[in-house]
């Protein structure tokens, strides 16, 4: 029932966390996020059991941290930064250490995400003013162009047979499946919907989870079945909630976290702030 599921959402940070651009480690165990407590946007973990505080793992000055995942073993993560002034991709160990540079070129890099090896690293790249996928070696080296077209999604494992899939959003208002070997696309669906989304696997490949808004005042979490695109609604809310990216896989596939952006508004009036200068002397 995807209304039921949407009314039984529950709270893991609250607005104190500022918890922004989230990432679930593939064994649904951490929560990657990204936040300003301490001044400057960084990059913390948490357990998701909340079995301990949030922990920061990046110290870069300047609200330099951007997209980010961590590797398929949880010990490293990858994220975008501006720090020497293009985004760039960069990895860091999740202890703080070995904190490396992979791309350097005026290309604006983003969304990395880990192949299910942990080798190397795929993300989205502007070239020449075109939307492009690349990849680079995560122990770093030379990137190299993986297919044309804009990629935010997610790589994994084919669930059966060899060979790995890539899903991406196609925007505006679409995913795609691409057979990452032959570097052929196997479907597309075109959405009507114009949100930002970001389509994850599940831990075990079969599904894809794509969050979208299907009206104004109307947010839901779609499920596709990889192997052949066909999708189905899984979560929809009861009020607006604006999905920020990603719908992450916890709870071995049964459950899905997601970062919600809230603005609130504020009426104030302003009562006799101009009073007429007076005229007597």
């Amino acid at each position: 029932d995807p209304e039921a599921n949407g009314r039984a959402a529950v709270r893991v940070l609250d607005s104190s966390q500022d918890p922004m651009w989230t990432f679930v480690s593939r064994d649904g165990r951490t929560l990657l996020f990204n936040n300003a407590v301490t001044g400057t946007r960084n990059l913390w973990t948490m357990p998701l059991d909340r079995g301990a505080p949030p922990s920061q793992i990046t110290a870069i000055a300047g609200d330099n941290v951007m997209h980010s995942s961590l590797s398929p073993d949880g010990s490293r993560v990858v994220f975008a930064s501006r720090a020497t002034g293009n985004s760039d991709i960069w990895t860091q160990n999740v202890d703080g250490s070995d904190l490396r540079q992979l791309t350097n070129d005026e290309a604006a890099d983003s969304w990395p995400i880990w192949a299910p090896d942990g080798e190397w690293i795929v993300f989205g790249t502007i070239r020449g003013g075109r939307s492009e996928t690349w990849r680079v070696p995560a122990a770093g080296g030379p990137a190299e162009k993986v297919v044309d077209g804009f990629f935010r999604g997610d790589w994994i494992r084919r669930p059966t047979g060899t060979g790995t899939w890539l899903v991406s959003w196609i925007g505006p208002g679409g995913v795609r499946l691409i057979d990452f070997e032959r570097q052929t696309v196997l479907w597309e669906e075109k959405l009507k919907s114009n949100a930002s989304s970001m389509p994850m696997f599940s831990p075990d490949g079969r599904f894809i989870s794509v969050p979208l808004q299907e009206s104004r005042d109307r947010d839901a979490i779609w499920l596709y079945e990889a192997a052949t695109g066909k999708s189905r609604v899984a979560v929809r809310f009861p009020e607006p909630f604006k999905i920020l990216f990603r719908a992450c896989w916890v709870d071995d596939g049964k459950a899905l976290v997601v970062s919600r952006h809230q603005t609130i508004s504020h009426i104030v009036l302003f009562d006799r702030f101009w009073v007429k200068e007076s005229t007597q002397n």
